[in-house]
């Protein structure tokens, strides 16, 4: 009986450890993900390096949601107004 209540609590444990693992890899990839495309180099190493079970990245995300700070972003380029005429030869 005594090995039955270690092997259900060993496999309760690592259910609730994969599952949280589950959660930090996802807010951490989204975290990384948001900080690398505004070019924020101090936060992209604090969240790659500080494990914090999710907490840094999704106080970050948030801090993007509400902030005025404007990162870097995607330059449209505009298309050329010239018309490109092939020549017959």
């Amino acid at each position: 009986m005594a090995i039955d209540n270690i092997l259900a609590t060993n496999f309760e444990m690592s259910l609730e450890l994969a599952l949280l693992m589950i959660w930090v890899i996802i807010w951490k990839g989204i975290g990384l993900w948001k900080a690398g495309r505004k070019n924020h180099l101090p936060m992209f190493l604090i969240i790659l390096l500080i494990n914090s079970a999710g907490i840094i990245p999704i106080g970050y995300l948030i801090y993007l949601r509400y902030s005025k700070v404007k990162g870097s972003k995607r330059v449209k380029k505009k298309k050329s107004s010239k018309k490109v005429v092939k020549r017959k030869k």
